[in-house]
């Protein structure tokens, strides 16, 4: 038998089952899995905004359970590079972009060469 520590987690409507990371789990591991995790969000975001399955940012927070202000502060990752996306999911690239950052406004610049400048200096 194996025994696993686990907890429940209700955001919005959904309850989640959270198993946390092993003692062996180092931080900038559960950092790059959080940026992903904020990718995808901001990308799903944007598809439902244009596709018109969402009207506003406020109907997201409230489908989401998380407040407007998050839900902006993230829709931005939705325009990287799309470089930059696969190489944060294959690990090759390690993007310096944290969820403090993105609280504070982290400007993300429009033109994807710049993107490339000030996140991985190429």
């Amino acid at each position: 038998m194996i025994d696993v520590e686990t907890r429940f987690v209700r955001k919005g409507q959904d309850l989640h089952l959270v198993v946390p990371p092993t003692d062996g789990a180092d931080s900038s591991s559960r950092s790059e899995k959080s940026l992903v995790k904020a990718i995808a969000r901001a990308v799903t975001w944007y598809d439902d905004l244009v596709a018109g399955r969402a009207s506003s940012m406020r109907e997201i927070a409230t489908t989401e359970g998380v407040s407007e202000r998050y839900v902006a502060q993230l829709l931005p990752l939705a325009f990287l590079k799309p470089e930059l996306v696969e190489g944060c999911l294959d690990g090759a690239i390690d993007l310096p972009i944290r969820g403090s950052d993105l609280a504070r406004g982290l400007p993300i610049p429009c033109e994807w060469r710049q993107q490339s400048t000030r996140f991985t200096g190429n």
